[in-house]
């Protein structure tokens, strides 16, 4: 039902976190781990390899033989995908929460007409206060520059229908040259 995929590159010393916080997440349905790696020269792909030997039938590792940089990386992995739903995250990212994929697919799955959630957090630290940010995107307003604008949320926090970006990748196709943080 789920697809989370994780890029990467030299994330070695960050991607055992990113990795365990996917594998602990508490589901009631399937979810699979791409890991897309753009050619990583340090300890990265040995330290996957090691979670996919714990979880074969869970996670797949997509090696370049080249760099294709975060654009042709994320590409690649979003290609990967094999569930209506995605979750995505940098290698140098992690969730905490182990019920995150359970809260963000359950709301997804509420209201047939919402393509994406995700949120953040703000902290004062002078105050100690937290507001929690957070937006829902129909299908109807998936693409608008709202979209490209709201740049206060994490892209580990994103969960998101294949459908609608697929769908609006195909009506838009100059959204294909945009960055991580331009097309998220």
């Amino acid at each position: 039902l789920v697809s989370v995929f994780i890029i990467t590159y030299n994330s070695g010393k960050f991607i055992d976190d990113g990795i365990r916080g996917v594998m602990e997440q508490e589901t009631n349905f399937p979810f699979e781990l791409i890991i897309s790696d753009d050619g990583s020269t340090d300890d990265t792909i040995a330290r996957c390899e090691i979670w996919q030997a714990k979880f074969p039938e869970r996670i797949r590792i997509l090696m370049a033989n080249r760099n294709a940089g975060i654009l042709g990386n994320r590409l690649r992995a979003q290609i990967a995908c094999r569930a209506p739903w995605v979750a995505l995250m940098d290698g140098d990212d992690f969730w905490t929460n182990p019920k995150k994929l359970q809260h963000q697919i359950a709301r997804l799955q509420e209201n047939g007409a919402v393509a994406c959630v995700a949120f953040s957090e703000v902290r004062n630290e002078r105050t100690g206060q937290s507001k929690r940010l957070g937006w829902d995107l129909n299908q109807t307003e998936w693409v608008t520059p709202a979209l490209f604008l709201r740049r206060y949320l994490h892209t580990s926090t994103y969960v998101y229908s294949r459908k609608a970006l697929d769908t609006a990748l195909r009506e838009h196709p100059h959204l294909h040259g945009l960055d991580d943080v331009d097309l998220i």
